[in-house]
């Protein structure tokens, strides 16, 4: 669960362990209190230690909810680096999609759009390709969803 100690991913980390699964989850800053959990420190703007640490522990899914508001670096480039790990250990990957990759004016998306981020008042993002692209190339079967 990479973005584990924020407010999504802490729900899907509760979530997955009730549901009898085990649960490793990164952090950046603080260890949440939930007991049980592999926590592990990782700043996912890092492609090495994404990668790194995707191959010490080899989960067979990887599930992105790291999100920064108006930080491109934490969710474009590190949600990148989150889909790169994710292939080279053949893990199945589960994108929680932020306005930083779609606008948020679609009722629903699903591989099949193109990445358009919004712009909420801090300024334009960059003109810089999103991961979208990269991780629908990622993804392990042509139905796969994001």
């Amino acid at each position: 669960m990479v973005g584990g100690s924020g407010f999504l991913g802490l729900e899907i980390t509760r979530q997955a362990q009730l549901a009898g699964h085990s649960v490793m989850a990164t952090f950046h800053t603080r260890v949440p209190p939930i007991p049980g959990v592999g926590w592990r420190m990782v700043d996912i703007r890092h492609r090495d230690d994404v990668t790194a640490l995707a191959l010490q522990t080899r989960p067979d899914v990887v599930i992105n909810a790291a999100y920064r508001q108006s930080d491109w670096a934490t969710t474009a480039d590190g949600g990148m680096h989150v889909a790169l790990a994710a292939a080279a250990i053949d893990a199945r990957l589960v994108h929680v999609s932020s306005d930083a990759v779609f606008s948020g004016t679609a009722a629903s998306y699903d591989e099949t759009y193109l990445s358009i981020p919004s712009n909420r008042g801090d300024g334009p993002m960059p003109q810089r390709p999103s991961a979208g692209p990269l991780m629908l190339s990622s993804s392990r079967s042509p139905d796969a969803r994001m």
